[in-house]
């Protein structure tokens, strides 16, 4: 964290209050999945997004989201 927050080559964001408050309560409901991804599950259902590409099948748990790990478009 400290390397990402001193780098000139990256911006580290905070997460919402609302998405940490909410991620922490799935990262309790969810065995699966880990904070960061609690984050990401948080901020998707706050945002309306249904979808998420990703090779981490801890996200199949959470309900609303459809895990994508093709590159074919799902919506044509």
């Amino acid at each position: 964290y400290e390397r990402l927050n001193q780098s000139a080559g990256f911006d580290v964001l905070h997460a919402a209050q609302k998405d940490f408050t909410n991620a922490v309560d799935l990262f309790r409901t969810y065995e699966s999945l880990s904070l960061g991804d609690a984050t990401i599950a948080a901020y998707m259902d706050r945002e309306g997004i249904e979808c998420l590409y990703s090779f981490d099948d801890d996200f199949d748990a959470v309900q609303g989201i459809t895990r994508l790990e093709t590159p074919d478009n799902p919506f044509r």
